[in-house]
């Protein structure tokens, strides 16, 4: 995974909007988690599907590893 290039990303992020490297994270960890309650509420068997095959060490991916993920997956679309 790119959790270096991950970490960059966010950095770069915090410093243009002025918060800290934990708010961004934080912010993006609550999007995560409000998405997964939001397609399971619906019963979106296609996007529960497609975040279960969203590598992580957890149950949930954090926002490293999904933002790691995104840009494999962009890179992949790309070539």
């Amino acid at each position: 995974m790119r959790e270096k290039e991950a970490r960059r990303a966010i950095r770069e992020l915090a410093v243009r909007e002025g918060v800290t490297e934990k708010k961004i994270i934080a912010d993006i960890e609550e999007m995560i988690h409000t998405t997964l309650e939001e397609i399971h509420q619906r019963g979106d068997l296609a996007s529960i599907q497609k975040w279960a095959q969203t590598p992580c060490q957890g149950e949930i991916p954090t926002a490293l590893e999904l933002i790691g993920y995104l840009s494999e997956e962009i890179e992949m679309l790309w070539r």
